[in-house]
């Protein structure tokens, strides 16, 4: 995988949307949000908590200034993410999705 003829978008999708532990080049890579079963009133802040760990290698690597997560329940058994994103070259990114149980 050639990282960069990605946009950093696919990179932040790929990372959360990717289970943890089954991509072969690397255990660590993706997210854990598999794991958690229903929404309840702590599921925003452990799927922020989530998010955060699955793109802290791309702030690691340099290829983000840094990441903004905001996750809120948006539904009965569903939770709204949005990851704003400080890119080196001052731009700027907006990547919004839902997470739903």
């Amino acid at each position: 995988m050639n990282i960069n003829s990605y946009k950093i978008t696919d990179l932040i999708e790929m990372s959360i949307g990717t289970e943890k532990g089954s991509w072969f080049a690397n255990p660590e890579f993706g997210s854990q949000l598999h794991t958690v079963e229903k929404v309840e009133s702590k599921t925003a802040s452990i799927v922020k908590s989530m998010i955060v760990a699955a793109t802290q290698w791309l702030a690691d690597d340099g290829l983000v200034l840094s990441l903004e997560v905001e996750t809120e329940r948006s539904g009965r058994d569903q939770i709204s993410w949005r990851v704003t994103v400080a890119k080196p070259d001052g731009g700027g990114e907006l990547l919004e999705g839902v997470w739903q149980a």
